[in-house]
């Protein structure tokens, strides 16, 4: 794999990342959060 190809898989990975979690913190996360404290699981602590 050329190193242009790698680095454009990394920034497309990076992006994808970014967009989900903007999502989930549009709106997503107070319904995350809720199925989180539900199971158990602190929000805002590691996963």
């Amino acid at each position: 794999m050329s190193r242009l190809t790698r680095g454009v898989v990394i920034l497309l990975s990076l992006l994808s990342v970014f967009a989900l979690s903007i999502a989930v913190s549009r709106g997503a996360s107070g319904r995350l959060f809720y199925e989180w404290s539900a199971s158990g699981v602190e929000p805002g602590g590691g996963i």
